[in-house]
């Protein structure tokens, strides 16, 4: 991957209180937001399980997003039921 911004101006734009600091540029949000995807889709994501109801993987961030339902099939998820079925 082509690093579109150098270290240095990341942690520039990261200390956005100072005054002496220019605000990113809509090319260098755009180059960031970029930059961010490439690094997420790299990373495999293994936090998570499968739905009990329609089978499909959900992140536990995701099903923490759809306050305990599936993301996938609106299925109420009770993640402390698997912790249970685990230990029996």
């Amino acid at each position: 991957m082509t690093q579109t911004l150098t270290t240095e101006r990341l942690k520039d734009l990261t200390l956005h209180h100072s005054k002496l600091i220019f605000p990113a540029s809509h090319e260098e949000a755009a180059a960031m937001a970029r930059e961010l995807l490439a690094n997420r889709e790299a990373q495999p994501v293994t936090d998570g399980e499968n739905c009990w109801s329609c089978g499909k993987f959900f992140t536990y961030a995701q099903h923490s997003e759809c306050d305990g339902y599936c993301p996938h099939c609106n299925s109420p998820v009770d993640l402390d039921d698997e912790e249970l079925d685990d230990e029996a």
